[in-house]
């Protein structure tokens, strides 16, 4: 049996489970959220896994060159990046995805409303880069080149965190341990971050995610 039909078997039998157990412990709004975002964020892994392996690649440059590759292929990726770009992030945003001041524009309620199965595929996308970086497979220094602005842009967003990395946390605990040595690596050598003045809460989220594992 090929690998990529083994990890989709493997990746639908972690969504039934993921289904038993939200029908055993949550309510009924609850369940469904939890098996979107399941569901969702599994096959957005294998599908982004099965478009890595096919390049062979030696170097920390070259896996840079392909993720380079797979991002810009991606229509909802890019879509999702440039939208971010000129998003107004210093709107209040709230949990339950409505805006907390009048002066919204059309754009704003069209990146809220329509957008979640792309932020999704977007932050899973560095969720794998995370897998990487911490297995030694790619350095900060060559992913801080080339997604830079790719990830913090989407990090530093307050309705990406609000909405999505702060609730689903456990989904994405390689991205939020990245995220606070990348933050720190700019720090230390001066770099200018987008929307510096809403940085992820990592120090907190990894508190809550370490005492949960504690439970």
């Amino acid at each position: 049996m090929r690998k990529s039909n083994v990890i989709i078997y493997t990746s639908c039998i972690v969504v039934v489970v993921a289904v038993i157990f939200a029908m055993l412990t949550e309510t009924i709004g609850a369940i469904i959220s939890s098996l979107i975002t399941t569901i969702i964020t599994t096959l957005g892994a294998v599908v982004i896994w099965i478009q890595l392996k096919k390049a062979s690649v030696k170097t920390s440059s070259e896996l840079i060159l392909n993720l380079n590759n797979v991002f810009l292929k991606s229509d909802g990726l890019v879509y999702l990046r440039d939208k971010l770009k000129r998003t107004d992030n210093k709107k209040d945003f709230s949990v339950d995805g409505k805006i907390g001041r009048k002066d919204t524009t059309r754009d704003l309620e069209n990146f809220i409303y329509d957008d979640s199965v792309n932020i999704i595929e977007y932050l899973e996308f560095f969720e794998n880069i995370g897998v990487m970086y911490f297995s030694g497979t790619i350095s900060l220094r060559d992913l801080d080149d080339c997604f830079g602005e790719e990830f913090f842009v989407a990090m530093n967003n307050k309705y990406i965190q609000n909405r999505e990395i702060i609730p689903y946390k456990e989904h994405y605990i390689n991205i939020i341990k990245m995220y606070k040595d990348w933050y720190n690596y700019r720090l230390k050598y001066a770099i200018e971050t987008p929307y510096p003045n809403s940085p992820l809460d990592y120090k907190s989220l990894l508190r809550s995610l370490y005492e949960e594992k504690r439970k």
